[in-house]
């Protein structure tokens, strides 16, 4: 069968709001990872960029945390 979708489901599909880019990784990287951790490590603080300030990103350091880009 042929897969037919809707116009506006493939218009709003395009549209791009700045919530859309909200979700985007944030800019830099990640600072190098820590090669020793004090065990238990501490529960997450973020899952993903979004949940940091725009001038940070969520990194794995010793645990899930929001730290200044480099």
């Amino acid at each position: 069968g042929e897969l037919r979708l809707s116009s506006s489901w493939y218009r709003d599909s395009l549209r791009r709001t700045k919530e859309d880019s909200a979700d985007a990784p944030h800019l830099g990287t990640c600072p190098k990872e820590i090669d020793a951790c004090n065990l238990p490590l501490p529960p997450p603080h973020c899952q993903s960029d979004t949940d940091c300030p725009k001038n940070e990103k969520c990194c794995n350091l010793c645990g899930k945390q929001c730290v200044s880009a480099v």
